[in-house]
């Protein structure tokens, strides 16, 4: 009989110790790991010339009535409070610059000329092609900085729009995808 409840304490022991390292190991990924975030916490932002959601505890930098270089910002921090460039350590920000194809490049070339000449020094690792809101697109992951980030070039009316994802986070890309379902040009007609 004493033996019987030595085991069966043991057992006990045993399954709250798995138990307790299970979850350690749950909590410390997903603490590590952002979630994408659902759709009732998002909010839709909309500028002249389009439009896209993100989650609403974000902050938003647009930019986008400046006359050289328009773009638009959202983060995840408040980058009023923090140093050009700097971030917490889950930082995740997604950047929109409208750039003008002077030369009336197709999209690749324009492209392959942009990343030439960009003092980041970054370089593209692998591309395809396609659409967004009807555009002709370059989706493209790239190296800039300390690792690969995935950039999206939309051709539209003269101008490249360059939208690009940075993080310190492994998990840009489910960000990023959840961004562009959103993402639409506002008509102009």
């Amino acid at each position: 009989m004493i033996m019987k409840k030595t085991n069966i304490s043991y057992l006990i022991v045993a399954v709250l110790i798995i138990v307790g390292i299970v979850s350690f190991l749950f909590l410390k990924k997903s603490a590590g790991e952002p979630s994408v975030p659902l759709e009732e916490d998002l909010v839709t932002y909309t500028t002249k010339e389009y439009s896209f959601s993100y989650p609403k505890n974000w902050f938003v930098h647009d930019n986008t009535d400046d006359k050289d270089i328009p773009y638009l910002s959202v983060a995840n921090y408040d980058p009023n409070l923090l140093p050009p460039h700097d971030g917490p350590e889950d930082f995740f920000k997604l950047e929109i610059v409208k750039l003008v194809n002077q030369g009336r490049l197709s999209l690749q070339n324009w492209v392959e000329d942009f990343v030439k000449s960009s003092p980041t020094g970054s370089s593209i690792i692998d591309q395809r092609e396609g659409k967004i809101d009807g555009h002709k697109t370059l989706f493209v992951n790239q190296i800039v900085g300390d690792g690969p980030q995935p950039g999206i070039y939309i051709e539209r009316d003269g101008f490249v729009y360059f939208i690009q994802g940075g993080s310190r986070s492994p998990v840009v890309q489910p960000f990023f995808d959840s961004f562009l379902r959103s993402f639409h040009f506002i008509d102009s007609n």
